[in-house]
């Protein structure tokens, strides 16, 4: 592993060969003003019915949060929903101008009525996203959706050598339909290092500095902010904020994160310290091996996640979760789902650089104390997003096998060649896209470019009925390359796709390219 050399703290018990954990001495956050001490320091019960106790007597201030909250509503994705008309359907105030479907649809159908070839993928999101992003720097924080002028959103457009035009009937009418150009490694995706160099980095922090400097923090316009990508420096507080686990209130907001810190150091007392596989139910034994077998698995392309004690932590946080969610459990896949918090929580408590948090040498500095946050923010906050996405890890994976589905609808509208290819070759979509929604595509990017991803599913409830039109980008941008493929070379290719490399802003091209999709379809019948 990456941290074999690294100082073993003194609050947690490594893990034995016969993976039976000693004794974990809960450490108190400084700011609770405790010390050390085991199971039975004041502050730490451990009966029963403590972890329902704390949650009960949480309910009322979440309520309150929740209400006071500004609500954000998106489309619904749904295929067979009804075929609302377009002037009725809500859009979410948290998806960004840039995306939005009348800019699209605008332009696009007055491109085909006067027989001219529509806009490339990648030139129309370039266009878009270059005037929504000077309007937002230049506006409120919350993207506008009364859409805007169209001299605005042409662009370069029409120079273009690639024509991606195409007409779909849906539900007796007519509407445009944009493709992925097949190859992201574009010269024209403008380096991170221009667009900081022109302001624009600088000045969306500075949106995100305001709104998260306020005592309430408006958490509508934190949304809009964070759909469209979160400054490194804030994703850990912005994530926090929006899962709902960090309240909006500045006032009630160190209260309620010591106490909910306490509610998981007593679970991992009272769940993971006291397992014993001589005792264990066939459920918690099944739960603990299995999460201890796939914790070598984990991201295993970074030596943080190879480091012992940092694969103790995520067993931790995993056990615990699979016990306090006997109805789904513990599945392969949600271990993957940690890495993104834990990255991102570590990097903040630690200060450590990211190339220090890559390789895991910042575990070698890590407190206890620190540790021990890391790990109850991450087990809180994985919580509140599972909590949205419930349906892809029940134990027959229905929930999962009907997005695949869905997904395979989508691209027969956008792309029947593709899937008549696919067919002949007998290439099924659970094939290689189970995995897409069992790790919600992060083992196929980059942690920078899962990051990114992370912003806009974090800013979203609905994220998990959008990931099936992310999905359906990321595949549509290899189709013509998988249209020269036989069986084993799909198959090969797709679970190896050549996206590891691709920065954030080619993750937001994808991100683009879904949300126009997904607006098209949301009202439509597949």
């Amino acid at each position: 592993g990456g941290g074999g050399g690294g100082r073993r703290e003194e609050g947690f018990t490594p893990l034995t060969p016969d993976r039976r954990p000693g004794n974990i001495k809960v450490v108190r956050s400084e700011s609770t003003g405790g010390s050390s001490g085991g199971p039975q320091s004041p502050g730490y019960q451990t009966e029963d019915n403590t972890l329902e106790q704390l949650h009960e007597n949480d309910q009322n201030v979440e309520t309150e949060e929740q209400n006071a909250a500004v609500a954000v509503q998106s489309p619904q994705g749904d295929l067979n929903s009804p075929n609302t008309p377009k002037d009725k359907v809500v859009y979410g105030a948290a998806y960004p101008p840039e995306m939005a479907e009348i800019m699209m649809q605008q332009e696009l159908q007055k491109r085909s009525s006067h027989g001219e070839g529509g806009l490339t993928t990648f030139s129309w999101i370039r266009a878009m996203t270059d005037t929504a992003s000077d309007n937002r720097n230049e506006g409120d924080s919350a993207p506008q959706r009364n859409g805007a002028d169209k001299s605005e959103v042409v662009g370069d457009g029409s120079s273009s050598e690639q024509q991606s035009s195409e007409h779909i009937s849906s539900s007796g009418q007519s509407v445009a339909s944009i493709r992925p150009t097949g190859n992201l490694d574009q010269e024209e995706v403008e380096p991170r290092e221009a667009v900081n160099s022109n302001g624009k980095y600088q000045r969306r922090k500075q949106k995100f500095d305001q709104v998260l400097g306020a005592a309430v923090i408006d958490l509508g316009a934190l949304q809009a902010l964070c759909w469209s990508g979160c400054p490194a420096e804030h994703r850990a507080m912005t994530w926090r904020l929006l899962l709902r686990y960090m309240p909006g209130n500045a006032e009630r907001r160190e209260d309620k994160m010591n106490r909910l810190r306490l509610e998981y150091a007593d679970a991992v007392v009272h769940y993971f310290d006291k397992y014993d596989p001589e005792k264990a139910s066939l459920y918690d034994k099944t739960m603990y091996n299995q999460i201890y077998v796939d914790l070598p698995r984990t991201n295993p392309s970074m030596p943080l996640f190879q480091n012992e004690q940092v694969q103790q932590s995520l067993h931790r946080i995993l056990y615990v979760w699979a016990i306090r969610h006997p109805g789904t459990g513990y599945v392969q896949g949600i271990n993957d789902l940690v890495t993104p918090f834990f990255f991102v929580f570590l990097q903040e408590v630690s200060g450590a650089k990211e190339a220090d948090v890559r390789n895991g040498e910042v575990m070698k500095f890590l407190t206890p104390s620190q540790q021990q946050k890391v790990e109850a923010d991450c087990y809180h906050c994985l919580t509140n997003m599972l909590d949205n996405a419930q349906d892809n890890y029940v134990l027959d994976s229905k929930g999962i096998q009907e997005k695949v589905f869905k997904l395979k609808r989508i691209i027969s509208r956008l792309d029947e060649k593709l899937v008549q290819h696919l067919e002949a070759n007998d290439v099924e979509f659970l094939q290689f896209a189970f995995r897409w929604f069992n790790c919600l595509l992060m083992r196929e990017f980059s942690m920078e470019c899962t990051l990114r991803l992370w912003d806009t599913y974090v800013a979203d409830k609905s994220f998990a009925s959008f990931h099936v039109y992310v999905c359906a980008a990321v595949l549509l941008s290899f189709s013509k390359e998988l249209k020269a493929m036989d069986f084993q070379e799909i198959i090969f290719f797709l679970q190896k796709m050549p996206t590891e490399k691709w920065s954030a802003e080619q993750m937001e091209i994808i991100l683009a390219q879904a949300y126009a999709w997904c607006q098209q379809f949301s009202a439509s019948h597949i």
